[in-house]
């Protein structure tokens, strides 16, 4: 897979939720959000972003620090739940592309730090996944297109090769 180097990711006009979530919670946040968004007369326009901050493990069940960010056609007004953000933008960041089943998308992760590591780079964003592709049906999943951005702390130039 092939690692882009000095790249910039932008969005505008996102709204954006931030909390700790079981896996199974995700989904069904996402909805909310997409509800919410159309109910105050926006659109979607853009990939659906996402972090993972941490992990949050108590009483035998893991939860994860998560933000997602819907970039919309125009602003809209947060609620209690749900913030808005005029631009996110990434800058000085590698990217790579997962093309299939998330499932594999740990393995793209991966690589990614390998090369982090192998460059001796420093890491100045938590890791990013833009969905350019979702899954439609189950069927869906293996078509999927997700690229993951990280930005390195300035100063440190990438030259970039295939790992």
């Amino acid at each position: 897979m092939k690692i882009h180097c000095n790249q910039t990711f932008e969005a505008h006009n996102l709204l954006s939720c931030r909390g700790i979530y079981l896996q199974t919670e995700v989904n069904a946040l996402i909805s909310r959000m997409r509800n919410y968004i159309v109910s105050h007369g926006a659109k979607q326009v853009g990939s659906l972003i996402n972090a993972s901050f941490s992990l949050v493990t108590s009483e035998s069940q893991s939860k994860v620090d998560l933000e997602i960010m819907i970039p919309l056609d125009k602003m809209i007004d947060p609620s209690d739940v749900f913030a808005v953000k005029p631009i996110f933008r990434l800058t000085n960041a590698l990217k790579i592309r997962h093309e299939g089943n998330p499932i594999g998308l740990q393995e793209t992760a991966n690589q990614l730090n390998s090369y982090i590591i192998f460059n001796n780079l420093e890491l100045a964003s938590t890791c990013y996944k833009v969905t350019i592709k979702e899954a439609e049906t189950l069927k869906g999943l293996d078509s999927m297109i997700i690229d993951l951005y990280v930005s390195i702390q300035d100063g440190k130039k990438q030259i970039c090769n295939i790992l």
